[in-house]
This record gives C-alpha cells, sequence and structure tokens, in this order.
C-alpha cells in the first residue's frame, strides 16, 4: 500500500511527503492517517479516498477491456474494479487505485505510450488514448501498481509478445508465467502431452528472446532467471478440477525437455558464459547472486534433457562450486539423473563433504526427497532409516518429509498407495513425540477429495488408518477430521 503513494505521486512527491511526515511526527506514536495526511499535504491532493485500502478488507479485481477504432487512431482501456465480500463487509466501495498502463507496437516492440498512472476512483471507468496508428498490445499493471488480481483477456500471441519484448520487468514474467501455466494446465487438463506434441513457435520464440537478451547481458540478471522459469507444480495443480499429478509432472517436463533442445545453444552459451572466472572470491552482491541464480536455471533445463552430457556438465559445476548455491543446484540436477554413476557420486561427495554439519546435512535429506527417480518412495524410506535421520529432531523431520510432499507430488501420490502409507506411517510415529509437527505433516491429506476416485480411497484409507491410533493428539485429530468433513 506504501508503494501505491509513490506511484500516484511520483518520486519527488514522495519524498516531500515523507520530509513533512518526518517533520510533523519524528519520535512520536503515529498512525496511518497521519501518513496519509503528510503526503496528500505536501502535494496539495486529495486523498481521502484512499483510506479505503486500510478501512476495506479483500484483494480488489480489477477487470480490462481494450478497444481500438482505427479511423480515430484511439485505443479505449475500459477498466472495472470489485472486490469480494467478505465477513462483516458485504458491499465494497471503489478503491483509489494508480493502474501503470502501457502500448507496445505490434511490429517492432516499441512504446507508443510510455508508461501512464491511470487513476481509477470509480467502479467502471475508460480512458482513451489518441493518435495511435495502429491497435498495440497494451500492458496493463506495470510494475505491480495495485496489489489487485488482473482479469485481462489477452491472447497467447499477445502473451507471448510481452514475455518477449514488453520494458516493465514485472509485467514481462507476468505474461511469461500466464502463457506457460496456460499452456501446461492445457497439457496436464487432457493427461499430459501427446506423442506428437509440439511447443506453439510464439511461445519457444518468446523464450528465445530472453535467453538472448539474458545472453548479451541486456536484463539484470535476477529479472531474467526468473522471466524463464516455469510456474512450479502446485501453482498448476490447484488450477485443475481433478488434479493429475502425473499429468502436471509429465507436461512441465515435457515443456522443459522441448525448450532445453530447441534452444540447447543458447542454454549452454548462458551456462558457460556466467561461470565464476578462476580463482574469483566468493560475493554476496545483488548482481553476484542474480548470475549464480540465472546459471543454475540455465543448468536445470539442460538437465531436464536427462542425458550424460547434461549430468557431466551438472557434475562439473558441483565439483567446481564456489559456494552452496552453485553445489546444492547442481546436485538437485544429479540426484534425478538417470545417470547411475553420476547421481550416487555426487549424492556420496555431498554427505562426506558436509562432515557432519546439520544445516548442509538437512540440504542432503531435501535434495533426495525431492528427486523425480522411479525409486523415489523407496528412496525416501531407507533415508528415513539412515543413521543421521532423526524424527526427533523437527528440522531433520522436515527435510525429509516436508521436501517428499511439497516437493515430489508425482512420488507422494503414487498410484499404488506407496507414498501415502508411508506418510501416514511418519504421522503416527510422530504423533507421540512432536503432535504440533505430526499434525502439519497430517494436512497433507487435506486436498484428498481434488484427486481421482482411486487416490481419494487410497488417502481416506490413511487417514482413518492415523486416526484409528490409540491415543492420537487432539491437533493431529483435528486436522484430520477437517479432512474427512470437507
Amino acid at each position: 500500500v506504501v508503494r501505491m503513494y509513490q506511484t500516484l505521486l511520483g518520486k519527488e512527491g514522495f519524498r516531500k511527503g515523507m520530509d513533512l511526515y518526518f517533520e510533523r511526527h519524528d519520535g512520536q506514536a503515529v498512525t496511518c492517517d497521519d501518513f496519509r495526511a503528510a503526503m496528500a499535504d505536501a502535494n496539495g491532493v486529495d486523498l481521502g479516498q484512499f483510506e479505503r485500502w486500510y478501512l476495506q478488507a479483500g484483494t480488489p479485481v480489477l477487470e480490462v477491456e481494450q478497444a481500438y477504432d482505427a479511423d480515430a487512431r484511439t485505443v479505449t482501456l475500459r477498466l472495472r474494479q470489485s472486490t469480494p465480500a467478505t465477513p462483516g463487509q458485504p458491499e465494497k466501495l471503489p478503491f483509489h487505485m494508480p493502474v501503470v498502463v502501457g502500448l507496445l507496437s505490434r511490429a517492432d516492440g516499441r512504446e507508443l505510450l510510455p508508461s501512464t498512472v491511470l487513476e481509477l476512483r470509480e467502479a467502471e471507468q475508460e480512458f482513451a488514448f489518441e493518435g495511435i496508428d495502429e491497435e498495440p498490445v497494451a500492458s496493463v499493471l506495470r510494475d505491480f501498481s495495485a496489489p489487485v488480481s488482473l482479469k485481462f483477456d489477452q491472447s497467447d500471441d499477445d502473451l507471448a509478445f510481452l514475455m518477449a519484448h514488453d520494458t516493465d520487468s514485472f509485467n514481462r514474467w507476468n505474461a511469461g508465467q500466464q502463457l506457460s501455466q496456460r499452456l501446461l494446465v492445457s497439457l496436464a487438463s487432457k493427461g499430459g502431452p501427446a506423442e506428437d506434441e509440439a511447443l506453439p513457435e510464439a511461445y519457444v520464440a518468446a523464450y528465445r528472446t530472453l535467453l538472448e537478451a539474458a545472453l548479451r547481458g541486456d536484463t539484470d540478471p535476477s529479472v531474467a532467471a526468473y522471466a524463464l522459469e516455469l510456474p512450479d507444480e502446485s501453482t498448476l495443480e490447484q488450477e485443475l478440477d481433478v488434479i493429475d499429478p502425473d499429468a502436471v509432472a509429465a507436461s512441465v517436463g515435457f515443456v522443459k525437455r522441448s525448450l532445453a533442445a530447441a534452444l540447447l545453444p543458447q542454454w549452454k552459451a548462458l551456462h558457460d558464459g556466467l561461470a565464476p572466472a578462476p580463482g574469483a572470491g566468493f560475493s554476496v552482491t545483488a548482481e553476484a547472486v542474480g548470475v549464480r541464480r540465472l546459471r543454475n536455471v540455465a543448468l536445470s533445463f539442460i538437465c531436464a534433457l536427462k542425458d550424460t552430457d547434461a549430468a557431466l556438465r551438472a557434475l562439473q559445476q558441483f565439483n567446481g562450486a564456489t559456494c552452496m548455491t552453485e553445489k546444492l543446484s547442481a546436485l538437485g540436477c544429479l540426484a534425478s539423473s538417470p545417470v547411475d554413476v553420476a547421481r550416487e557420486g555426487a549424492i556420496e561427495t555431498f554427505f562426506v563433504d558436509a562432515a557432519g554439519d546439520a544445516l548442509v546435512l538437512d540440504k542432503w535429506f531435501a535434495v533426495q526427497a525431492r528427486a523425480r527417480v522411479p525409486d523415489a518412495v523407496e528412496r525416501v524410506a531407507a533415508l528415513s532409516t539412515h543413521p543421521e535421520f532423526n524424527i526427533k529432531n523437527p528440522n531433520r523431520a522436515r527435510s525429509l518429509l516436508a521436501s517428499f510432499v511439497r516437493g515430489n507430488s508425482p512420488a507422494f501420490h503414487k498410484k499404488d498407495g506407496s507414498g501415502y502409507r508411508f506418510v501416514a506411517d511418519k504421522v503416527i510415529e510422530l504423533d507421540g513425540l512432536n503432535p504440533g509437527l505430526a499434525a502439519r505433516f497430517a494436512s497433507a491429506f487435506l486436498q484428498w477429495r481434488r484427486y481421482d476416485a482411486e487416490r481419494q480411497e487410497l488417502q481416506r484409507e490413511q487417514i482413518q488408518r492415523i486416526m484409528a491410533k490409540k491415543g492420537l493428539s487432539k491437533e493431529t485429530y483435528e486436522i484430520l477430521s477437517r479432512a474427512l468433513k470437507a
């Protein structure tokens, strides 16, 4: 909310407001109203309606419609805001909402209208922009100018265009996430990719543009890394009416492999180009952190191909790592590699190098719990009997069990029910030791009705088995009874 003041008033206006705020209230106990009054008085503007951001609960929904009149050379954006009812507030008044927009040329990506702040004060308003010689692609809610849920029906081609060309880094990332999510949800909804499935050309082209910009150093490395990453599986699962973990994992794997194969020279060049120079010291500057993040994203795409060359590249980064970030990322790739020698060797080396350090060993357990290997459940079960695993240690228990449940959905939801049985066993064991933590792990079954009938029955059996435990804690019982009533 505070950042919206700067969006509405500009950086200079925001600074003026801050100066007046400190002049009036330095050393005092103050309210949000005092802060708002200083911003308004310093800039001579009315911010009375802005108070609703503090008074009304819920996340506003912003709906956008775009129209273009070629004869009048005018673009019109119709904005509508609404906020769902919340307890005690059945009806909501319109917010004073800053909506930053830009218009881009479809021909070459240049800005026909640079970032402009639209002040939405009514439930519905129209904003017209004249002198626009072509139908543009609108970039709406730039820099996430207001904390709202945006509904703007843009085509796949428009999203691919924004992903590749938007000058606003937030909207470039957001367009990529929306487009990837649409594609992945569509694939998962039909049970996964077909044998002859191919990625849309515009989608691959947008990725190519992002990669080439990263190779040239035209974008902040952290921003580039986030823009290149795919949505996570848990996000995709919530978009499905009936969750199919196997279809979601297969869809994500297909898209990632396809992008890796289509753009392999660029991924390799990016990974090689961002390697630390020989003898370079470890740095925690924003630039250095971003470079490591981007290099690790490149490695994850290369390793999606699951071939020997990818395993050797990951092993090279693992052996030459200058910090835990580089080493852990490489280990994560190797842990899911089908190349047995590279995988097992890296896992063993990491364990030996940990030298008993508790935090490092937590990482060792977590990486293996998330590994996408055919015998994942059996491996995690074996790790739960490892000499370094102690279920009485909350951090150690979380490192294995939470990583398995949250980070390895296909294994936890394996159709033979072995993942459910393993977690239920550990909840029963843990309940007498740490009821709060046991209840936390039991919450893995809360969404059991969101799955297919077979998985529902398998989960229900384990819920009932846990609840049948004599002396079950009230914490765990409450979670599971709530699950059954859902």
